[in-house]
């Protein structure tokens, strides 16, 4: 396993979702994201304020730092048994998307916090922009 390749394909993946996330947010939430995986914690924001300082936005980073690295070091391991390609990167990204999005969203959601607004339609871009930055993360890594 190349650890470089991981750490490159990872942050290129990572920008990946930032820009998709900041587009998201523009285009379905009028530039507000509103936690579709948390919908409790953007309740909160909501009624009390906050969840937009720097504080947040560190938090939003890193995530996507920690997302893009899992999908470049999950499609390094799935390569050796599905072999190089877009479809192992498209399968990486859809673990990382049921792993952080879908198992907490099941989890909001049994707590009595349904998705609301457009929060499928965000669900739906989460999925697919999961799945573009894996196959960004597998087309950017090599075992050199």
């Amino acid at each position: 396993m190349n650890r470089s390749g991981i750490v490159k394909g990872g942050v290129v993946a990572a920008l990946v979702l930032f820009a998709s996330s900041y587009l998201r947010s523009v285009v379905l939430h009028a530039g507000h994201d509103h936690g579709v995986a948390f919908p409790s914690f953007a309740d909160h924001w909501a009624e009390h304020g906050g969840g937009g300082g720097s504080g947040a936005m560190a938090a939003w980073i890193l995530y996507f730092v920690i997302a893009g690295l899992a999908l470049a070091w999950l499609y390094a391991l799935a390569r050796a048994r599905l072999g190089p390609g877009p479809k192992t990167g498209l399968l990486a990204g859809l673990v990382v998307v049921v792993i952080a999005v879908i198992l907490p969203l099941m989890a909001s959601i049994s707590l009595g916090r349904p998705i609301g607004g457009n929060g499928l339609a965000a669900l739906l871009w989460v999925i697919a922009e999961m799945a573009v930055a894996g196959v960004v993360a597998g087309k950017l890594y090599t075992e050199d």
